[in-house]
């Protein structure tokens, strides 16, 4: 519950700095209308996040079954997810060189 509530960005938890650093640090260079932006994403993030907490602690329902079958879909999708994050995990070189060369063809365009 408090890694939920510092994803939302609670203020004495880990999630509300950098949330605040980077808010301020674009009001000072003057992006308000970013700024406003990335501030509603944050309260209807924070709207859904919430209501998940209060889902997984307050709302009980009486026919919960622990040993319910997991279905096709549900299935595909946890692996697809699991192959994708090792996949990222084992072959980070690789993942930070497609990086390396999206940000210096961003910074070559800038620059030229």
């Amino acid at each position: 519950m408090v890694g939920m509530f510092s994803f939302v960005g609670i203020p004495p938890l880990a999630g509300f700095f950098p949330k605040f650093f980077a808010l301020y640090t674009v009001f000072e260079d003057g992006g308000f209308f970013m700024a406003s932006l990335v501030l509603f994403c944050s309260a209807i993030s924070a709207f859904y996040y919430l209501d998940f907490i209060m889902g997984l602690f307050f709302r009980f329902k009486a026919s919960f079954a622990p040993c319910e079958r997991v279905s096709l879909l549900s299935f595909s999708l946890i692996f697809a997810s699991s192959m994708f994050n090792i996949f990222f995990i084992i072959y980070f070189p690789m993942l930070n060189h497609w990086i390396n060369i999206s940000l210096l063809d961003v910074f070559d365009s800038w620059l030229f």
